[in-house]
Protein backbone atom coordinates (compact mmCIF):
# COMPACT_ATOMS: atom_id res chain seq x y z
CA UNK A 1 0.00 0.00 0.00
CA UNK A 2 1.33 3.10 -0.98
CA UNK A 3 0.45 6.43 0.99
CA UNK A 4 0.86 9.94 -0.65
CA UNK A 5 1.82 13.19 0.18
CA UNK A 6 2.98 16.21 -0.96
CA UNK A 7 5.00 17.23 1.87
CA UNK A 8 6.71 14.17 4.55
CA UNK A 9 8.37 15.13 7.41
CA UNK A 10 10.26 12.23 8.58
CA UNK A 11 10.98 12.45 12.16
CA UNK A 12 7.53 13.28 14.70
CA UNK A 13 10.52 15.03 17.92
CA UNK A 14 10.21 18.57 18.49
CA UNK A 15 12.35 19.80 15.60
CA UNK A 16 9.94 17.44 12.93
CA UNK A 17 6.76 17.91 14.57
CA UNK A 18 7.62 21.94 14.85
CA UNK A 19 7.98 21.89 10.79
CA UNK A 20 4.74 19.58 10.32
CA UNK A 21 2.53 22.43 12.00
CA UNK A 22 4.04 25.25 10.07
CA UNK A 23 3.39 23.05 7.02
CA UNK A 24 0.05 22.19 7.47
CA UNK A 25 -1.02 25.70 8.48
CA UNK A 26 -0.38 26.97 4.40
CA UNK A 27 -0.99 22.93 2.96
CA UNK A 28 -3.61 21.25 5.42
CA UNK A 29 -3.76 17.26 4.72
CA UNK A 30 -1.00 17.73 1.95
CA UNK A 31 1.19 17.24 5.20
CA UNK A 32 2.44 13.69 6.93
CA UNK A 33 4.21 13.46 9.61
CA UNK A 34 6.06 10.19 9.94
CA UNK A 35 7.78 8.62 12.77
CA UNK A 36 7.64 6.61 16.36
CA UNK A 37 6.36 7.86 19.23
CA UNK A 38 8.22 7.26 22.55
CA UNK A 39 9.33 3.56 23.04
CA UNK A 40 6.95 1.59 25.72
CA UNK A 41 8.14 -1.39 27.87
CA UNK A 42 11.56 -2.93 27.38
CA UNK A 43 12.20 -1.04 24.26
CA UNK A 44 14.27 2.03 24.93
CA UNK A 45 15.51 2.95 21.60
CA UNK A 46 15.09 5.17 19.10
CA UNK A 47 15.18 7.94 21.61
CA UNK A 48 15.54 11.74 20.97
CA UNK A 49 15.49 15.02 23.26
CA UNK A 50 12.12 15.28 23.78
CA UNK A 51 11.86 12.27 25.61
CA UNK A 52 12.71 13.76 28.67
CA UNK A 53 10.19 16.33 31.41
CA UNK A 54 12.91 19.34 31.24
CA UNK A 55 14.75 21.61 28.85
CA UNK A 56 16.47 24.97 29.77
CA UNK A 57 15.26 27.86 27.29
CA UNK A 58 16.67 31.33 27.33
CA UNK A 59 17.50 33.96 24.99
CA UNK A 60 21.06 35.32 26.25
CA UNK A 61 23.29 33.53 24.19
CA UNK A 62 27.18 34.65 22.70
CA UNK A 63 25.63 33.66 19.16
CA UNK A 64 22.78 36.01 18.08
CA UNK A 65 21.35 33.49 15.70
CA UNK A 66 20.77 31.36 18.51
CA UNK A 67 19.40 34.37 20.39
CA UNK A 68 16.72 34.94 17.83
CA UNK A 69 15.57 31.75 17.41
CA UNK A 70 15.04 31.38 20.71
CA UNK A 71 13.34 34.93 20.98
CA UNK A 72 11.14 33.77 17.93
CA UNK A 73 9.87 30.32 19.96
CA UNK A 74 9.75 31.47 23.35
CA UNK A 75 7.29 34.68 22.21
CA UNK A 76 5.04 31.96 20.26
CA UNK A 77 4.95 29.56 23.50
CA UNK A 78 2.29 30.86 25.27
CA UNK A 79 0.04 31.00 22.01
CA UNK A 80 0.73 27.48 21.50
CA UNK A 81 -0.07 26.58 25.32
CA UNK A 82 -3.61 28.36 24.72
CA UNK A 83 -4.19 27.13 21.24
CA UNK A 84 -3.80 23.04 21.91
CA UNK A 85 -4.57 22.99 25.71
CA UNK A 86 -1.51 22.17 26.31
CA UNK A 87 1.06 23.50 29.36
CA UNK A 88 4.58 23.20 28.65
CA UNK A 89 6.20 26.37 29.56
CA UNK A 90 7.39 27.35 33.52
CA UNK A 91 8.95 30.81 33.52
CA UNK A 92 11.50 30.02 36.55
CA UNK A 93 14.28 32.31 34.79
CA UNK A 94 17.75 31.66 34.19
CA UNK A 95 21.16 32.59 36.38
CA UNK A 96 24.41 31.96 34.18
CA UNK A 97 27.43 31.38 35.93
CA UNK A 98 31.11 31.77 34.63
CA UNK A 99 35.01 32.16 35.43
CA UNK A 100 35.00 34.50 32.03
CA UNK A 101 33.11 37.78 32.69
CA UNK A 102 33.62 39.01 29.09
CA UNK A 103 32.04 36.05 27.64
CA UNK A 104 29.27 36.85 30.18
CA UNK A 105 28.55 40.44 29.23
CA UNK A 106 29.09 39.35 25.43
CA UNK A 107 26.09 37.07 26.28
CA UNK A 108 23.79 39.49 28.33
CA UNK A 109 24.93 41.95 24.93
CA UNK A 110 23.80 39.40 22.98
CA UNK A 111 20.65 38.62 24.66
CA UNK A 112 19.53 42.50 25.03
CA UNK A 113 20.09 43.04 21.46
CA UNK A 114 17.43 40.15 20.93
CA UNK A 115 15.17 42.09 23.48
CA UNK A 116 16.14 39.93 26.58
CA UNK A 117 15.96 41.92 29.62
CA UNK A 118 19.49 40.41 30.97
CA UNK A 119 20.90 42.02 34.47
CA UNK A 120 24.66 41.56 34.89
CA UNK A 121 25.01 40.42 38.98
CA UNK A 122 28.31 40.36 41.48
CA UNK A 123 29.17 36.96 43.34
CA UNK A 124 27.39 38.62 46.32
CA UNK A 125 23.85 40.30 44.39
CA UNK A 126 23.29 36.43 42.76
CA UNK A 127 23.94 34.98 46.43
CA UNK A 128 21.54 37.62 47.87
CA UNK A 129 18.75 36.85 44.79
CA UNK A 130 19.04 32.97 45.44
CA UNK A 131 20.39 32.11 48.78
CA UNK A 132 19.82 28.77 48.30
CA UNK A 133 22.91 28.46 45.22
CA UNK A 134 26.01 28.64 46.41
CA UNK A 135 27.58 31.19 43.68
CA UNK A 136 31.17 31.02 43.97
CA UNK A 137 33.25 34.23 44.81
CA UNK A 138 34.91 34.38 41.82
CA UNK A 139 32.02 33.97 39.39
CA UNK A 140 30.57 36.58 37.24
CA UNK A 141 26.78 36.30 37.42
CA UNK A 142 24.14 36.98 34.63
CA UNK A 143 20.07 37.27 35.74
CA UNK A 144 17.16 36.91 32.60
CA UNK A 145 13.86 36.70 34.54
CA UNK A 146 11.89 36.53 31.97
CA UNK A 147 11.54 34.74 28.66
CA UNK A 148 13.65 32.22 30.31
CA UNK A 149 13.23 29.11 32.73
CA UNK A 150 11.94 25.36 31.50
CA UNK A 151 9.90 23.65 28.94
CA UNK A 152 9.06 20.08 29.04
CA UNK A 153 9.72 19.07 25.51
CA UNK A 154 7.16 16.00 25.92
CA UNK A 155 4.36 18.60 26.39
CA UNK A 156 5.91 20.90 23.79
CA UNK A 157 6.08 18.07 21.15
CA UNK A 158 2.17 17.17 21.90
CA UNK A 159 1.29 20.65 21.20
CA UNK A 160 2.96 21.43 17.92
CA UNK A 161 1.43 17.63 16.87
CA UNK A 162 -1.85 18.63 18.51
CA UNK A 163 -1.94 21.98 15.92
CA UNK A 164 -0.60 19.99 13.42
CA UNK A 165 -3.42 17.59 13.33
CA UNK A 166 -5.77 20.61 13.93
CA UNK A 167 -4.56 22.63 11.18
CA UNK A 168 -5.68 19.40 8.92
CA UNK A 169 -2.26 17.80 9.03
CA UNK A 170 -1.71 13.52 8.82
CA UNK A 171 0.66 11.68 11.41
CA UNK A 172 1.85 8.41 10.64
CA UNK A 173 3.33 6.08 13.77
CA UNK A 174 5.68 4.47 11.64
CA UNK A 175 9.61 4.11 11.73
CA UNK A 176 11.44 4.98 8.05
CA UNK A 177 13.62 1.89 6.73
CA UNK A 178 14.74 3.32 3.58
CA UNK A 179 14.52 6.17 0.70
CA UNK A 180 14.78 6.34 -2.88
CA UNK A 181 15.02 9.85 -4.38
CA UNK A 182 14.10 10.20 -8.18
CA UNK A 183 12.82 13.18 -10.59
CA UNK A 184 9.45 13.31 -9.73
CA UNK A 185 9.81 12.53 -5.48
CA UNK A 186 10.84 10.27 -2.87
CA UNK A 187 9.71 7.17 -1.79
CA UNK A 188 10.07 6.06 1.62
CA UNK A 189 9.76 2.21 2.67
CA UNK A 190 8.39 1.44 5.85
CA UNK A 191 9.80 -0.76 8.24
CA UNK A 192 6.40 -1.91 9.45
CA UNK A 193 5.45 -2.80 5.12
CA UNK A 194 3.95 -0.23 2.84
CA UNK A 195 5.58 2.85 1.54
CA UNK A 196 5.01 6.58 0.83
CA UNK A 197 5.04 8.84 -2.06
CA UNK A 198 5.95 12.40 -1.80
CA UNK A 199 6.89 15.14 -3.72
CA UNK A 200 9.56 16.71 -1.35
CA UNK A 201 10.76 15.70 2.02
CA UNK A 202 12.44 16.80 5.01
CA UNK A 203 14.35 14.47 7.24
CA UNK A 204 14.40 15.92 11.06
CA UNK A 205 15.65 12.77 12.94
CA UNK A 206 18.12 14.27 15.35
CA UNK A 207 21.51 12.29 15.88
CA UNK A 208 19.63 9.21 14.11
CA UNK A 209 19.31 11.47 10.87
CA UNK A 210 23.11 12.10 10.77
CA UNK A 211 24.01 8.08 10.85
CA UNK A 212 21.65 6.34 9.30
CA UNK A 213 22.20 7.23 6.02
CA UNK A 214 18.62 8.35 5.07
CA UNK A 215 20.17 11.44 3.12
CA UNK A 216 22.08 9.35 1.02
CA UNK A 217 24.96 12.00 1.10
CA UNK A 218 28.12 12.68 3.15
CA UNK A 219 26.71 14.82 5.90
CA UNK A 220 29.17 17.02 7.66
CA UNK A 221 27.60 16.64 11.26
CA UNK A 222 29.54 14.97 14.65
CA UNK A 223 27.04 13.02 17.13
CA UNK A 224 28.66 13.58 20.44
CA UNK A 225 28.12 11.84 23.54
CA UNK A 226 26.18 13.86 26.81
CA UNK A 227 25.92 12.28 29.89
CA UNK A 228 22.84 14.02 32.05
CA UNK A 229 22.51 12.85 35.53
CA UNK A 230 18.83 13.21 37.82
CA UNK A 231 18.99 14.22 41.55
CA UNK A 232 15.65 13.04 43.18
CA UNK A 233 14.50 15.83 45.45
CA UNK A 234 11.47 15.34 48.16
CA UNK A 235 8.32 16.56 46.69
CA UNK A 236 8.42 18.83 49.79
CA UNK A 237 11.46 20.65 48.87
CA UNK A 238 10.35 20.85 45.37
CA UNK A 239 7.51 22.82 46.42
CA UNK A 240 9.48 24.62 49.37
CA UNK A 241 13.00 25.47 49.47
CA UNK A 242 13.20 24.75 45.79
CA UNK A 243 10.22 26.11 44.30
CA UNK A 244 12.14 29.33 43.10
CA UNK A 245 15.39 27.61 41.98
CA UNK A 246 15.81 29.37 38.17
CA UNK A 247 17.40 27.37 35.57
CA UNK A 248 20.97 27.48 35.63
CA UNK A 249 24.25 27.28 33.36
CA UNK A 250 27.62 27.07 34.22
CA UNK A 251 31.55 27.15 33.28
CA UNK A 252 33.71 27.57 36.20
CA UNK A 253 37.09 27.01 34.85
CA UNK A 254 38.61 24.79 34.17
CA UNK A 255 35.88 22.51 34.31
CA UNK A 256 33.32 22.12 31.55
CA UNK A 257 29.88 23.57 30.58
CA UNK A 258 27.07 22.22 32.66
CA UNK A 259 23.32 22.95 33.19
CA UNK A 260 20.78 22.58 35.63
CA UNK A 261 17.16 22.30 35.83
CA UNK A 262 14.63 23.22 38.79
CA UNK A 263 13.26 19.81 40.29
CA UNK A 264 10.90 18.95 37.68
CA UNK A 265 8.10 16.15 38.15
CA UNK A 266 8.81 12.96 35.86
CA UNK A 267 6.50 10.61 34.51
CA UNK A 268 7.47 8.43 37.23
CA UNK A 269 5.46 10.88 39.75
CA UNK A 270 9.12 11.69 41.61
CA UNK A 271 10.64 15.16 41.70
CA UNK A 272 14.29 15.48 39.59
CA UNK A 273 17.30 18.23 39.76
CA UNK A 274 18.32 17.48 35.93
CA UNK A 275 21.75 18.31 35.40
CA UNK A 276 23.96 17.74 31.85
CA UNK A 277 27.25 18.58 30.56
CA UNK A 278 28.76 19.74 27.31
CA UNK A 279 32.38 19.03 27.30
CA UNK A 280 32.52 15.46 26.47
CA UNK A 281 33.90 15.09 22.68
CA UNK A 282 33.72 11.51 22.20
CA UNK A 283 32.00 10.54 18.89
CA UNK A 284 29.02 7.92 18.15
CA UNK A 285 29.51 6.74 14.30
CA UNK A 286 26.84 4.39 14.21
CA UNK A 287 23.21 3.69 14.80
CA UNK A 288 24.17 0.43 16.81
CA UNK A 289 26.39 2.72 18.82
CA UNK A 290 24.26 5.36 19.61
CA UNK A 291 21.68 2.65 20.61
CA UNK A 292 23.93 1.68 22.94
CA UNK A 293 24.93 4.36 23.82
CA UNK A 294 21.28 6.03 24.71
CA UNK A 295 20.64 2.49 26.71
CA UNK A 296 23.56 3.04 28.95
CA UNK A 297 24.19 5.24 32.01
CA UNK A 298 26.35 7.69 30.58
CA UNK A 299 30.01 7.88 31.12
CA UNK A 300 30.81 7.33 35.36
CA UNK A 301 33.62 10.28 35.06
CA UNK A 302 30.81 12.66 33.71
CA UNK A 303 28.59 11.10 36.54
CA UNK A 304 30.89 11.74 39.38
CA UNK A 305 31.45 15.16 37.68
CA UNK A 306 27.88 16.29 37.55
CA UNK A 307 27.17 15.01 40.89
CA UNK A 308 29.87 17.05 42.93
CA UNK A 309 28.08 19.91 40.62
CA UNK A 310 25.08 19.85 42.56
CA UNK A 311 26.68 19.00 45.78
CA UNK A 312 28.51 22.37 45.96
CA UNK A 313 25.88 24.53 43.34
CA UNK A 314 23.03 22.94 46.27
CA UNK A 315 24.83 22.44 49.14
CA UNK A 316 21.83 22.29 51.24
CA UNK A 317 19.74 19.93 48.73
CA UNK A 318 19.20 16.55 50.06
CA UNK A 319 19.29 14.24 47.25
CA UNK A 320 17.32 10.65 48.16
CA UNK A 321 18.36 8.91 44.78
CA UNK A 322 20.46 9.32 41.85
CA UNK A 323 20.27 8.12 37.90
CA UNK A 324 21.62 8.68 34.50
CA UNK A 325 21.84 7.90 31.23
CA UNK A 326 23.31 8.63 27.81
CA UNK A 327 22.59 11.34 25.77
CA UNK A 328 24.15 13.18 22.65
CA UNK A 329 23.84 16.09 19.95
CA UNK A 330 24.47 16.97 16.85
CA UNK A 331 27.28 19.43 15.84
CA UNK A 332 27.97 21.07 12.88
CA UNK A 333 31.13 22.73 11.27
CA UNK A 334 30.01 26.42 11.49
CA UNK A 335 27.95 26.37 14.81
CA UNK A 336 24.48 26.77 13.27
CA UNK A 337 21.66 23.91 12.14
CA UNK A 338 21.96 22.54 8.93
CA UNK A 339 18.95 23.48 6.48
CA UNK A 340 19.65 22.43 2.97
CA UNK A 341 18.71 20.12 0.01
CA UNK A 342 20.08 17.22 0.21
CA UNK A 343 18.79 16.49 -3.23
CA UNK A 344 17.31 19.66 -5.23
CA UNK A 345 13.71 20.38 -4.53
CA UNK A 346 13.57 16.89 -3.36
CA UNK A 347 15.03 15.66 0.39
CA UNK A 348 16.02 18.23 2.74
CA UNK A 349 17.07 18.39 6.09
CA UNK A 350 17.25 19.80 9.17
CA UNK A 351 19.85 18.22 11.30
CA UNK A 352 22.71 19.51 13.05
CA UNK A 353 21.27 21.65 16.21
CA UNK A 354 24.11 21.69 18.46
CA UNK A 355 21.58 20.74 21.47
CA UNK A 356 20.20 23.81 21.56
CA UNK A 357 17.03 23.08 19.20
CA UNK A 358 14.53 22.01 22.04
CA UNK A 359 14.00 26.05 23.26
CA UNK A 360 14.12 26.97 19.83
CA UNK A 361 12.17 24.65 17.84
CA UNK A 362 9.08 26.33 16.64
CA UNK A 363 11.29 28.67 15.14
CA UNK A 364 13.73 26.01 13.46
CA UNK A 365 11.17 24.09 12.29
CA UNK A 366 9.43 27.35 10.43
CA UNK A 367 12.91 27.69 8.64
CA UNK A 368 12.73 24.08 7.69
CA UNK A 369 8.93 25.02 6.48
CA UNK A 370 10.12 27.26 4.46
CA UNK A 371 12.93 25.69 3.26
CA UNK A 372 10.53 22.97 1.65
CA UNK A 373 7.98 25.57 -0.01
CA UNK A 374 10.69 27.56 -1.51
CA UNK A 375 9.92 30.47 0.78
CA UNK A 376 12.19 32.81 1.88
CA UNK A 377 13.45 31.92 5.75
CA UNK A 378 11.53 34.42 8.34
CA UNK A 379 12.63 37.51 9.97
CA UNK A 380 15.66 38.37 7.82
CA UNK A 381 17.54 35.21 8.52
CA UNK A 382 19.91 34.34 5.04
CA UNK A 383 19.27 30.83 4.56
CA UNK A 384 23.09 30.69 2.60
CA UNK A 385 24.43 30.59 6.32
CA UNK A 386 22.48 26.78 7.10
CA UNK A 387 23.48 25.24 3.71
CA UNK A 388 25.75 22.38 3.16
CA UNK A 389 28.45 24.63 1.26
CA UNK A 390 28.24 27.21 4.57
CA UNK A 391 29.15 24.16 6.83
CA UNK A 392 31.95 23.20 4.47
Amino acid sequence: MTQRAKYLVIGRGMLGTAAGMHLATVAGDAVLLLGPGEPVGAARVPLGAFHDAGRITRIADENPVWAEFARHSIARYRQLEVESEIPFYRTCGLLWLDADSARLAHAAEVGAEACADVVLLSAEEARERFPEIAVPATAACAWQPRQAGVIDPRAYRAAMEERTIAKGGRVLDAVAAALAVDGGGVTVALAEGGQIRAERALIATGAYGALDGLAQRRLPLAVLRRTTVMAEVAAEAAAGPLADLPSLIGKLAPAPWWYLTPPLLYPDGRYYVKIGETGEEIALTDVAALDAWFAGAGDPRVVEFLRAVVARVLPSVEVLSWRSRGCAVVHTPHGLPLLDWAHPARLAVALGCMGSAAKSADAIGECAARLLQGQPFPGGLDPARFTFAAAG
